[in-house]
């Protein structure tokens, strides 16, 4: 990159005139303290981190909303104003460095208004200050701590009204007036302030004119502001640039970004709302799950977009955004069913591998008529089981690793052709439809059930794949564990393993599925106060065709483990052929 530098001076006179602020940037939120820094900074010749202007064409002036800088800012208001701009404007967006140029613009043309300490209200309103320099102070009279990084050594502060003009001490100067000064009227200006301050002695006099000449090298001299300027017509290009750049303040992520554009944009206050709804699906249903703030924007771009639902901003126009908040209820009452129905089936964020699952679910009940359909559908059991076997589907055969957006994308399209027709989770036409395009392969042909039977006991995904061998839905309560059916002290005897059972063969089918069930918690209790061959004995025929388990019982003894697994792996493999 190469950097270009300018005066304080020259960048305000730009300031609303052809500098402007983009949507994407944060409400203005430094206090008085951090204003009086940064021109503490300046004046200790400390670099303020570089600046970053895009030079904006046209298309891209008439797609975003733009908005001036503040000169009177007043705490607790939203003072954004937006901008109508005229074809053939020639503009430049400040990317990075909103808060210092609007700090400059406060300190030098403005004023910053807020409530006085301690006091929550006052009945005339928050106070409007301006800044002030106490040209009689001597900066090398703080030097005593020089390892503080905050430690400020110019006068500089906010008065409501003009102070005292001087003392024997203090000569308060209005930083604002530093601007009417030019090379040939300074001298006289400062000429003019010491007769104002009367009999200094030879060091005051000192401090005074170094101070006043300081300030006006720092704004009107000295190239203290070093910037690069973007010329690439694309927005998210730049945007990235900015984040990568951005060294100094709180650092900044894309959905940050795209948060301030919303906020902006939204006539409540989309930052809670957004922030509120990721707080809710995470932490106050019945389970807890895992998503983030991209996860609800890329969503809403789903629902309300017809193609290209990528994380970008150029997806954020104030159509799009507009879009979003009018269709806002209908999205939090979609996710908020779509994970309690997959909590219902006992997957949160200690199994679920795949939130996308979730969002061609949620698009499902969002296409329904109205929230009272959607919540009949919810907890309708024959569409349970339809969602069920299909989220099962779709996380093992991992159809949403690569390219998700495509993935969406098709699924979209099959619920848009299917839902005018049946209110049902169109689960057989997405696995058909989805398979047939190529990519994806959704049903259980013999490659992807030898996936399904090596999933061991340890794996994430265990729960789901069996749960995908039952007709039950609810697998909400902890109740539910996966077990392993033949129990590994079963083989310890040696005895055994001369029967023609290795220990290689025993340690490799043991964790695997076929060997794996889910039992309740007091299933499980009783299984272990009992001997293994007295407790399988003791099972009546519905617990075997539940767990698709084999009833001869003969191949529950130790050494017909390996003839067990064979049938156990023929009833699971029917089972997963039948499901589409």
């Amino acid at each position: 990159m190469s950097y270009d530098s300018t005066t304080i001076a020259n960048v305000l006179g730009k300031l609303n005139k052809s500098y402007f602020l983009p949507d994407i940037q944060r409400p203005f939120v430094w206090d008085t303290d951090q204003i009086t820094r940064l021109f503490d900074s300046l004046m200790q010749n400390y670099p303020i981190s570089s600046f970053l202007f895009w030079d904006v064409n046209e298309k891209n002036t008439e797609e975003r909303e733009i908005y001036k800088f503040i000169i009177d800012f007043r705490c607790g208001e939203n003072q954004d104003e937006k901008i109508d701009l005229l074809k053939n404007d020639n503009i430049t967006l400040v990317m990075d460095g909103q808060q210092r140029l609007t700090s400059l613009m406060i300190g030098l043309i403005g004023s910053y208004s807020d409530r006085p300490k301690n006091q929550r209200k006052n009945p005339n309103g928050p106070i409007k200050k301006a800044l002030y320099l106490d040209l009689l102070k001597d900066p090398s009279a703080e030097m005593e701590d020089d390892d503080n990084p905050k430690q400020t050594r110019y006068g500089f502060d906010f008065f409501e009204t003009p102070p005292s003009r001087y003392s024997s001490t203090k000569f308060w100067f209005k930083v604002s007036d530093i601007l009417d000064c030019n090379k040939d009227t300074y001298r006289k200006r400062r000429h003019a302030l010491v007769e104002q301050a009367g009999l200094l002695s030879k060091e005051q006099l000192d401090v005074f004119e170094t101070n006043f000449e300081k300030l006006y090298d720092v704004i009107c001299q000295d190239k203290s502001i070093s910037y690069y300027t973007e010329t690439s017509p694309s927005y998210d290009k730049v945007v990235e640039i900015f984040i990568r750049a951005n060294d100094g303040g709180t650092k900044l992520s894309k959905s940050d970004i795209l948060m301030s554009m919303l906020t902006k944009n939204w006539t409540t206050n989309a930052r809670d709302e957004i922030n509120n709804l990721v707080l809710y699906l995470n932490s106050e249903l019945e389970s807890k799950n895992d998503v983030n703030r991209d996860f609800i924007l890329r969503t809403s771009l789903v629902f309300c977009l017809k193609t290209d639902f990528s994380l970008k901003t150029q997806n954020f126009t104030q159509k799009n955004i507009k879009l979003i908040e009018a269709n806002w209820l209908n999205i939090k009452n979609a996710l908020e069913l779509s994970f309690r129905t997959v909590n219902f089936f006992g997957i949160d964020k200690r199994n679920l591998t795949s939130v996308n699952a979730i969002m061609v679910i949620a698009y499902y009940f969002y296409g329904l008529p109205n929230l009272d359909h959607a919540k009949k559908m919810a907890i309708d059991p024959e569409n349970q089981k339809l969602i069920r076997q299909w989220l099962g589907s779709a996380l093992l055969n991992g159809i949403f690793t690569g390219q998700a957006a495509n993935t969406i994308g098709m699924a979209k399209r099959v619920i848009d052709d299917e839902i005018g027709s049946s209110n049902y989770f169109p689960a057989k036409s997405l696995v058909t439809k989805m398979t047939l395009r190529g990519r994806l392969v959704l049903e259980y042909d013999n490659v992807a059930i030898g996936k399904f039977m090596d999933i061991s006991y340890s794996k994430k995904l265990g729960f789901v794949a069996l749960s995908t061998l039952y007709d039950n839905n609810n697998w909400a309560n902890d109740h539910y564990q996966k077990v392993s059916l033949f129990p590994k002290k079963l083989f310890d005897n040696e005895k055994l393993l001369s029967l023609g059972v290795s220990e290689n063969e025993i340690d490799l089918h043991i964790s695997r599925m076929p060997n794996l069930l889910l039992l309740s918690r007091d299933e499980i209790i009783e299984k272990e106060e009992m001997d293994f061959s007295i407790w399988i004995q003791s099972r009546n025929d519905n617990f075997f065709d539940q767990h698709l388990l084999p009833k001869d019982m003969a191949l529950y003894r130790p050494e017909k483990f390996l003839g067990f697994i064979k049938h156990r792996e023929e009833r699971i493999e029917n089972r997963l052929k039948s499901l589409f």
